[in-house]
């Protein structure tokens, strides 16, 4: 569940299953928020990234549940690095909303997988309807990756155009 606090800040953990959650909180700019997502796996932390970046672009609570929407799009990634992997499925998830627009509320990560090389790839689904299209989101800066033993933790800057 999605609540605003006093400090303008937006906490969510739509994935109790999954155990990840993210934390947007104000950026140095009044266009971007600062994007962190923890979880026990890397698969529940990238779900939580995902949400978290879809809760940016559409400037409302993504969906918890899949909506009765019309339009299932696939989104998918790979990378040699989980931070690049986050980057990679993040632009294709931005891209289907420029495509498809903020009717699309639901962010779903179906599949992790270590590659042979070394790499990961994931794969997903962004779901719900057409929509206007959203102002233009990007990832900014680097992309922080923290494995622990009991935690995985991402944070990055998020800004809009």
């Amino acid at each position: 569940m999605m609540h605003e606090s006093d400090d303008a800040s937006v906490d969510a953990n739509s994935d109790p299953e999954g155990g990840g959650a993210f934390h947007l909180s104000p950026g140095a700019q009044a266009s971007a928020a600062q994007l962190a997502a923890e979880g026990p796996t890397m698969a529940a932390v990238l779900a939580a990234g995902l949400r978290g970046l879809l809760a940016f672009a559409l400037a409302a609570d993504p969906s918890a549940e899949p909506p009765d929407g019309t339009l299932a799009v696939s989104i998918a990634g790979r990378a040699r690095s989980p931070a690049a992997l986050f980057a990679a499925l993040a632009d294709d998830v931005l891209a289907q909303l420029d495509l498809h627009g903020t009717g699309m509320r639901h962010v779903r990560l179906d599949g992790l997988l270590r590659t042979d090389d070394g790499g990961w790839s994931a794969w997903g689904y962004l779901i719900g309807d057409e929509g206007p299209l959203p102002d233009v989101v990007s990832l900014v800066g680097p992309l922080e990756w923290i494995a622990g033993p009991d935690r995985v933790t991402l944070r990055c800057e998020l800004r809009r155009a």
